[in-house]
């Protein structure tokens, strides 16, 4: 686990940063008024993931969505899609 010392002011200022930080980046962060540690901002379980597998999501929905329901297992709509995204600077 990453450490981040930062003043008061500083943590002000970049607060929503910080919780990403401390979410997403398995960090944590001390802040310090007058050369003092006083507060220790962490995360509340395991850090959080951006994305997440299909076997992880099904595992938090209690398996609610079916498998093979979701869009892009079908290989003509990720074909479709990739097409697009090739043609977006043209």
């Amino acid at each position: 686990m990453k450490l981040m010392k930062i003043s008061a002011t500083e943590a002000r200022n970049r607060f929503f940063e910080l919780i990403q930080i401390v979410a997403y980046k398995n960090s944590s962060v001390i802040i310090k008024r007058n050369n003092k540690e006083l507060v220790k901002i962490v995360a509340l379980g395991k850090p959080m993931t951006a994305f997440i597998s299909l076997d992880e999501l099904e595992k938090e929905t209690f398996a609610m969505v079916p498998k093979g329901t979701w869009p892009y297992e079908e290989k003509d709509l990720v074909k479709q899609e990739k097409e697009r995204n090739n043609n977006w600077d043209k």
